[in-house]
């Protein structure tokens, strides 16, 4: 089970050219699962055994779309067990899965209507310092000697679904439920996400020099940079989340 854990995870991330800074989430995910699962005592069944086996062999076919479709067999396996720990496992995978293939596909089907979001919102703060500023469809047009194109490299949809992985994975591990605070602390991760983005696309619209830089292997890493602070965020927003679950039960328990 944990070979097919983890090698259908890898072969996605290989083959659908996923960012460099979100190629390892799902692997990350995937892992939380393999830990939920061998941390429970569970004698496999001859069902079991055989999901395992069959799953196994249609991982031998080289292609990622089977790959995707051996995560989604096991997660909703998983999820018809009674175990709540298991079912976590299950959700977890179902949620690697589909988001790699979430972002990829909705990019190559509607690449219009998500990149002229972001050009929308870009050209939107242009707007505020500088005049003559218009977007049409992906395309950011400036007064300045160059415009801007927004390719699909530079969605802020991706990284808004790959945030949305790691957060409810880890609360899934954590067996926790998003309350209304955790609910108004993921806006404003959300929000910083956002941010970051809309940034660096505001910077290479305003000057090349800056479009040059953030392509450049120092912009890149200062960009991963900020994203990995986002997602270390969520580990600690589900950390604190489950440090205060456990105070109130001791104190329901003392009482």
């Amino acid at each position: 089970m944990a070979l097919v854990l983890a090698y259908s995870p890898l072969y996605l991330t290989l083959n659908l050219q996923a960012p460099e800074h979100l190629s390892l989430l799902p692997l990350f995910c995937c892992c939380l699962a393999i830990k939920l699962i061998l941390n429970q005592s569970i004698e496999m069944s001859n069902a079991d055994k055989w999901v395992i086996l069959g799953l196994f062999l249609l991982l031998l076919i080289p292609s990622y779309q089977i790959a995707w479709l051996c995560l989604l067999i096991l997660a909703s396996y998983l999820l018809t067990r009674a175990d709540p720990i298991i079912k976590s496992a299950g959700t977890i995978l179902l949620l690697s899965a589909s988001q790699p293939l979430l972002a990829t596909y909705m990019l190559k089907l509607f690449p219009n209507m998500i990149l002229s979001w972001d050009a929308w919102l870009v050209s939107q703060l242009l707007s505020l310092v500088y005049q003559g500023i218009s977007h049409e469809a992906n395309l950011i047009m400036t007064p300045f000697p160059h415009d801007l194109l927004i390719l699909r490299g530079c969605s802020s949809f991706t990284n808004l679904t790959a945030v949305c992985l790691l957060t409810l994975s880890l609360y899934r591990y954590h067996q926790l439920k998003i309350t209304r605070y955790e609910g108004y602390y993921l806006v404003l991760l959300t929000g910083l996400l956002l941010s970051i983005n809309l940034t660096r696309l505001y910077m290479m619209a305003v000057d090349i020099n800056w479009y040059q830089w953030w392509h450049s292997e120092q912009g890149q890493m200062v960009y991963q940079l900020g994203f990995w602070c986002i997602c270390l965020s969520s580990l600690y927003l589900a950390q604190i989340h489950k440090s205060r679950l456990a105070d109130i039960q001791n104190e329901h328990a003392r009482a």
